[in-house]
């Protein structure tokens, strides 16, 4: 709730175990679903809209961070599992535009 004050996103939480996932954005929402959600839950699904204007607003600053996200192991294991679960939702190639959807 403190976070969605500060950050005046909308949030709605669940519990619903035949929705198989942690959390969504949606609609300017943030949904969290308590059956799977993690600790980090809510601050990822918060953390979309602002990924989505820097992607749109400063476009040279998403790629440079996106490009040093690549070269660390870590940010290529991340990488590979986001793309990895978005074209098993949205039966399409990953981009880094679409993580924002």
């Amino acid at each position: 709730e403190r976070l969605s004050k500060r950050m005046v996103i909308a949030y709605k939480i669940i519990n619903d175990k035949s929705k198989k996932w942690a959390g969504k954005f949606v609609a300017g929402t943030a949904v969290v679903n308590a059956a799977y959600a993690r600790r980090d839950t809510p601050f990822h699904e918060f953390g979309h809209p602002f990924v989505s204007a820097i992607y749109k607003d400063n476009r040279q600053f998403f790629d440079k961070l996106y490009k040093e996200i690549e070269l660390s192991t870590e940010g290529q294991r991340i990488i590979a599992k986001a793309c990895k679960s978005f074209r098993n939702k949205k039966n399409r190639a990953c981009k880094p535009e679409e993580h924002d959807s």
